[in-house]
């Protein structure tokens, strides 16, 4: 019997997977989790993933906040709307143009995606 967010993985050969979209804070504590099939681009998921956060952070006008995403989330529509509600961290992928380049980033840090990965191996480890 299939769920509704399952997809054909296209790196395993086709066979049916899904993914997590895991939301989680500096301290890699999960807030947030949203699926999806394998076969779904990353960047049409940020969204649901952030409304599928459980704690109300404090106002992004109160507090600075950074979000920190990976390359599959690099557009222009994603940067935007990211950019209204915190300072975004998204490497760009090889293939964009530098002109291209969207808003220049303040206080820019490293982008710290073993924290997101632990979670993800965690999750991994007590299924």
């Amino acid at each position: 019997m299939k769920g509704e967010k399952i997809g054909k993985n296209p790196t395993d050969r086709a066979k049916n997977g899904t993914k997590r979209h895991i939301y989680v804070d500096g301290n890699s504590i999960p807030l947030g989790l949203s699926l999806s099939g394998a076969d779904v681009h990353d960047i049409t998921m940020y969204k649901e993933c952030l409304k599928s956060c459980i704690i109300k952070g404090p106002s992004h006008k109160e507090v600075e906040q950074h979000i920190c995403l990976d390359k599959g989330y690099d557009s222009k529509e994603a940067r935007e709307f990211l950019g209204k509600y915190f300072i975004v961290h998204i490497p760009e992928r090889k293939n964009r143009k530098k002109e291209n380049k969207i808003t220049k980033q303040r206080g820019r840090r490293k982008t710290r995606r073993w924290v997101v990965e632990r979670t993800g191996a965690w999750h991994n480890k007590f299924r």
